[in-house]
């Protein structure tokens, strides 16, 4: 029986001859593996921050007034959207190749795919998230 093109292998990643080396598109299967890597980081901080007092196995399963503090929010928030737009990431590699490699910006004449954008984006909200949910 034949495939369905959307469930295709063919962009992943390939051997090629010149000088013994791996060539990849920008949606290889190692693509793929980081933005999964991501989805599970944002669903852990979603889960965590949103933990109750005493946590999920606490009998009085309760929160506070006082336990929705901004810093808990933000990290919420940085957990939900990392898990959203990670999933929507990878969706679009999955099913949707030739769509994440299209120009989406240029910054200084260098153009930026719609999943370089991704990953611009991904590297900030991490980025800032990390340090501020670590240092609050």
């Amino acid at each position: 029986s034949r495939r369905s093109s959307t469930m295709s292998d063919d962009y992943a990643q390939k051997p090629t001859q010149e000088y013994g080396t791996t060539r990849s598109s920008s949606t290889g299967n190692s693509i793929q593996n980081l933005l999964v890597t991501l989805s599970v980081a944002g669903l852990w901080l979603l889960v965590t921050a949103a933990a109750p007092q005493g946590g999920y196995g606490a009998p009085d399963y309760e929160y506070p007034s006082t336990y929705w503090d901004k810093y808990r929010k933000y990290a919420v928030s940085v957990g939900a959207v990392g898990l959203g737009l990670g999933l929507i990431a990878l969706l679009m590699t999955r099913f949707k190749p030739d769509m994440s490699d299209k120009k989406m910006l240029s910054i200084k004449s260098t153009d930026v795919s719609v999943l370089g954008a991704f990953s611009i984006f991904f590297v900030l909200w991490w980025g800032v998230g990390a340090g501020v949910c670590t240092f609050k």
